[in-house]
C-alpha cells in the first residue's frame, strides 16, 4: 500500500507544471507591451503605418498620413481624409487591453504557487 509519497510527488510536479506554464504567459504578456504595432493599413507613401509599442506609442507617422490625405497637394490623388492616428490610439489600447490582464494573471499564478504552502508526506505513525 503507498504510504502517501506519490501523491506528493504528483502534487509537486503539478505545481512545477502549473507555474512554468504560468512563467510562459507572464512572459508572452511582458513580451506583448514592447512588440511593435502596425495598422494594415498603408500611407500615401506606400509605407505600413507603424502605431509604436504598447509601453511607448509612436502616432507621428499616422498623423502625417492624416494631415497629407485632409490636404493633399494640387496634382495629387488622394482618397479623402483618413483616420490612421484613431485607429493607432484604438490598436496601442487593445494591445494594453490583453497584454495587461495576461501578465497581472500571469504572475499572480506564479506568486501563488511559488508562495504557497508546500505539502508534506503523511508518514503512518507507529508505535511498538
Amino acid at each position: 500500500m503507498a504510504d502517501g509519497r506519490a501523491g506528493v510527488r504528483t502534487l509537486i510536479r503539478d505545481r512545477f507544471v502549473v507555474g512554468v506554464v504560468a512563467g510562459v504567459i507572464a512572459l508572452i504578456g511582458v513580451v506583448a507591451f514592447y512588440y511593435p504595432i502596425q495598422l494594415g493599413d498603408y500611407d500615401p507613401w506606400g509605407m505600413q503605418i507603424p502605431c509604436g509599442t504598447a509601453v511607448a506609442p509612436d502616432a507621428d507617422q499616422a498623423v502625417e498620413a492624416d494631415m497629407y490625405t485632409a490636404n493633399p497637394p494640387p496634382r495629387a490623388t488622394a482618397s479623402g481624409p483618413t483616420q490612421y492616428a484613431a485607429q493607432c490610439n484604438r490598436a496601442v489600447w487593445i494591445r494594453r487591453g490583453w497584454a495587461v490582464p495576461l501578465t497581472l494573471a500571469g504572475l499572480a499564478l506564479v506568486a501563488v504557487v511559488a508562495l504557497g504552502r508546500w505539502p508534506q508526506p503523511r508518514y503512518a505513525v507507529t508505535r511498538d
